[in-house]
């Protein structure tokens, strides 16, 4: 039986291969975004833990605060390279097809 939960084991765990490059990054935005929240109401709870001397109890939410940072910034990372492979080597147009008008003369 496991016991917590793992990180990494979440819904963008799943999705890694199946979606678009970019939809993935704004997902992955999203979720450090969203871990970038629940981390600033950590620190505030651990902090008032801390004048309250309650120092295990602190410990704990420091050590969960440590790897939900770790997370965002691993997110954030993998959403900066899959922008930059995206603009990289997405397929372009040439200006002329791009800019293709179809007028009927009448």
């Amino acid at each position: 039986m496991q016991v917590g939960w793992d990180l990494h084991d979440g819904p963008m765990a799943k999705a890694k291969s199946r979606s678009h490059p970019l939809a993935r990054a704004q997902a992955l935005e999203t979720w450090a975004a969203g871990r970038e929240r629940a981390i600033a109401k950590l620190v505030r709870e651990a902090e008032a833990l801390e004048e309250y001397e309650l120092l295990e109890e602190a410990a704990c939410l420091w050590h969960i605060v440590l790897r939900l940072r770790e997370s965002a910034r691993r997110e954030r990372a993998e959403a900066a390279v899959l922008r930059a492979t995206w603009e990289k080597c997405r397929p372009r147009r040439r200006v002329g097809e791009a800019l293709r008008l179809s007028f009927v003369a009448g």
